[in-house]
Order: C-alpha cells, then structure tokens, then sequence
C-alpha cells in the first residue's frame, strides 16, 4: 500500500511517474464513459464532504471564494465523470514503483481537474507532517508524467491545482479522519492541524491568494520545516 511505503519511508522515486500515469489513464477512461454512471450519491454530496474544512476556514470573511470553488467543481459545462477518492490508501505500489489503482465506488460527475491536485494535496499532507523527503520533487514528477501520458498539450489550470491542493490538505488535516494516524507520530496531530490551517490562510489570503504551483510548493516546503522544528505546537504563527 501506497500509504505504507510513505510512513516506513521506503517510496521508490519511481512510484511518482508511475501515479502521474495511471492517474492520466484512468481519466483518458472516464470521460467517454460520463452519461453511463448511476451515481450512488449526488456529485453535490460529495462536494460538501470533501470541502466541508474549506467552508469552516473560509465562511468569516471568505466566503466568496468558497462559493467560486463550488461553482467550477460542480460546473454543468465542466463535468465529466470522475475519480474523486485518489488517496494514499487506493494506490498500490510495489517496490519498483509499479501502481495499481482501486476503490473506484464513489465517482462522481464533476470537474475532473480535481483527480489530480486531489491526489497530490493526500501525498502533501504527508510532506508537511516530515514524511516524504523529496516531496516536491516527487509531486512534480507526478505532475509532469500525468501531462505528458494525459496530453502533452493539456494546459494545466494552476490555479484550479492551487485551490483543490489546498483543499485536500485541510480536508485530511484539520479533521484527521480517514487518514493513517501514524502521520502523527512525527509532529503530532496538533502541529498537522494548525499547519494545514495556516497553509489554507496563506493559499486563500484575500490581498494575496496563491495562484501559481511553484509558490505553493515553495510554501509547503517552508511550512513543513517550521512543522518539524516545532513551531506548529503553538499558534499564531509567522514564516
């Protein structure tokens, strides 16, 4: 399992090309198909689960910004069918990075550009709380095999990536719930929490919102090493 690898700290650099392809090919798979799903729940359903910790973070003040997410995730010009449930506990990976995708029960119709940064935002939540040490080498490779085997003239929307990124990460942070909590045994849970809530603050800053990948893996980068001296044990905090 994906997420064993990333706790016993035994990931093949590998596995990241190997998910940003499979994930590619699962899409490429999905879109034809969209008009022959029954859902087994409503696409906005789901919305409000997996954003449910966007809403608290942002509903004093910011919440325009959460009703534009919604507006583009659940877009009827956008939706196609998609995988929403791209987590470290549905990929399995051997030790020569081969990947294997399952769990495929709650798709959904929705803005498929949400597959990957989904993806990325579970495997970023390990990166701030101390795990994967190349992770935004990984991320990146991830990213780039995804657009090469997906099409190598896809424009990637960043800041649509930025937001879902962030997203997931305050999703499996702030609740803890339905994530390994051995993600813990690093930093603590508390730590996880506030350090996801300040990359949320950060990433949805309404003079400077963050819209472009390079600054938010710049930013991760800098949240886990203040995760992992500390300082997350305590808050406000500045970086």
């Amino acid at each position: 399992m994906l997420q064993e690898l990333i706790i016993s700290e035994k990931l093949p650099n590998a596995a990241g090309r190997q998910m940003g392809k499979k994930l590619a090919a699962l899409r490429k798979k999905l879109t034809p198909i969209t008009e022959q799903l029954n859902q087994v729940e409503s696409s906005q359903t789901q919305f409000d689960e997996r954003f449910y910790e966007l809403k608290a973070l942002l509903y004093n003040g910011r919440i325009d910004i959460f009703n534009e997410i919604e507006n583009t995730f659940l877009s009827p010009s956008e939706v196609r069918l998609t995988w929403t449930d791209g987590d470290q506990k549905n990929f399995a990976v051997n030790e020569k990075g081969e990947v294997i995708i399952f769990d495929l029960g709650r798709m959904i119709k929705c803005d498929p550009d949400f597959m990957l940064p989904n993806l990325l935002g579970h495997l970023g939540l390990f990166y701030i709380a101390g795990y994967l040490e190349n992770g935004t080498n990984f991320l990146k490779e991830c990213t780039n095999s995804f657009l090469e085997a997906y099409n190598p003239d896809y424009k990637l929307n960043e800041k649509k990536f930025v937001d879902y990124f962030t997203a997931a990460v305050l999703h499996r942070g702030m609740a803890m719930r339905w994530i390994d909590k051995r993600i813990g045994n690093k930093i603590g849970e508390d730590s996880i929490k506030n350090a996801s809530m300040h990359l949320g603050d950060i990433v949805f800053n309404k003079e400077k919102r963050i819209e472009n990948i390079e600054n938010l893996f710049s930013i991760i980068t800098k949240i886990r090493k203040a995760a992992i001296s500390g300082l997350y044990k305590r808050t406000p905090i500045k970086i």
